[in-house]
């Protein structure tokens, strides 16, 4: 009986998340990559001309299962009135399909390749403009996202806090509901 394997791409993005993981971004190489995916560096090469572009598509990947997430909640959500922010916060409370550990090996490359810097701010921009408009006042819309970040971080570093996570995540979906000043 055979095993079918996930397409390449997805093993190489697959391998490149569990060493950023589990060794951290110094490990991060091309040859690491292909190995843990079980792939040839010719194969890698095919698909990821530069250790740019395949971080690169690690970082808009996991923007991309972020935004499903926020989506999903989205969906669910009848009340128009911070709708997105409402989502945002869910979302960012959630637990993570992929190792949260993976995006602090990614934080040196933010500012050593341009692309992925603007990608970053590409993507910001997209949900600053998203959740300004989302009927609460654009200071209260940037105070939520950015507390919704920070709790990321603290995730993702493995931090912890005296403060129970439940706690700040309903305080924050309390605010979206007043759409009045910050």
């Amino acid at each position: 009986m055979t095993t079918t394997h996930p397409p390449v791409r997805e093993r190489l993005l697959d391998a490149t998340i569990h060493i950023l993981r589990e060794r951290g971004g110094h490990a991060l190489t091309l040859d690491a990559v292909a190995k843990q995916a079980e792939v040839s560096k010719g194969g890698l090469l095919h698909h990821f001309a530069t250790k740019e572009a395949l971080v690169l598509a690690v970082v808009r990947h996991l923007y991309g299962l972020f935004e499903r997430q926020v989506r999903a909640h989205y969906d669910s959500d009848p009340q128009p009135v911070g709708r997105w922010l409402r989502a945002y916060v869910r979302a960012s409370f959630d637990p993570f399909p992929v190792s949260l550990q993976a995006l602090t090996g990614l934080f040196p490359y933010v500012n050593e390749y341009a692309l992925l810097q603007e990608t970053t701010q590409e993507d910001l921009d997209r949900w600053e403009a998203r959740l300004a408009s989302d009927g609460v006042s654009p200071v209260r819309a940037a105070i939520i996202r950015m507390a919704c970040d920070a709790h990321w971080m603290e995730e993702a570093v493995r931090a912890s806090s005296s403060v129970n996570a439940e706690l700040v995540r309903d305080a924050l979906l309390a605010m979206t509901h007043d759409g009045g000043a910050a």
